[in-house]
């Protein structure tokens, strides 16, 4: 336990001191050139060898430099650590390129890109939707439009109807006057032949009459 508690604050001691030495400590332009930063550090148990875990923020070639210039480096960062850390025996150190940080990257860019991918499904299924429903919407009105139309052929039809009515009426009151006309006519013509007839009598009574005078 002792053991593994030194080791761990030896791990500690080293990431802080080799941090302080990245920001401005080593003169290599190499390693100046990118950004770098510890992500981690691991000791061995026996405290002789040492991973100092690195992320290098850049290209490929920019992170290739800054791994060759902290390997040439090492040597001035071991002896760093034994004149600040008091140490008798300074562990082997041991740069890695943490690729750690670089992977996080690429996940989150994969997240962000599924994440616009499902925002224009979704607009699309929006814009579909709202396509779908102007569709309807145009149907509807093409539907009141045919039956404001069938409303107007009845309406025209019902008053059709009803011209054809008064018609027939103004028809049958014409009717009506010239049977009355035919009537009186024929009452007319009766009463002449009447008078005709009792002309005719009377001419006969008065011949009658004048035959029989002696």
């Amino acid at each position: 336990m002792a053991q593994g508690r030194r080791v761990e604050r030896m791990a500690s001691q080293i990431r802080r001191e080799v941090s302080q030495m990245l920001m401005g400590g080593i003169k290599d332009e190499r390693v100046s050139h990118g950004l770098v930063s510890v992500t981690s550090v691991v000791v061995a148990g026996d405290l002789q060898h040492c991973k100092i875990f690195v992320s290098v923020f850049g290209s490929a070639d920019d992170q290739n430099q800054a791994m060759e210039g902290l390997a040439s480096a090492s040597s001035f960062v071991k002896g760093e650590l034994g004149r600040r850390l008091k140490m008798r025996r300074t562990p082997e150190l041991a740069f890695v390129l943490d690729r750690g940080f670089e992977r996080s990257a690429n996940v989150l860019g994969i997240l962000h890109q599924l994440e616009q991918k499902r925002l224009e499904k979704g607009d699309l299924a929006t814009a579909a939707a709202g396509t779908d429903e102007a569709v309807k919407a145009d149907e509807l009105d093409e539907e009141n439009a045919d039956y404001d139309e069938a409303e107007d052929e009845a309406d025209d039809e019902g008053e059709d109807e009803e011209e054809d009515e008064k018609d027939d009426e103004d028809y049958e009151g014409d009717d009506e006057d010239m049977d009355e006309e035919f009537e009186e006519e024929d009452e007319f013509e009766n009463e002449e032949e009447v008078e005709d007839g009792d002309d005719q009598a009377d001419g006969a009574a008065a011949e009658n009459a004048d035959t029989k005078t002696p």
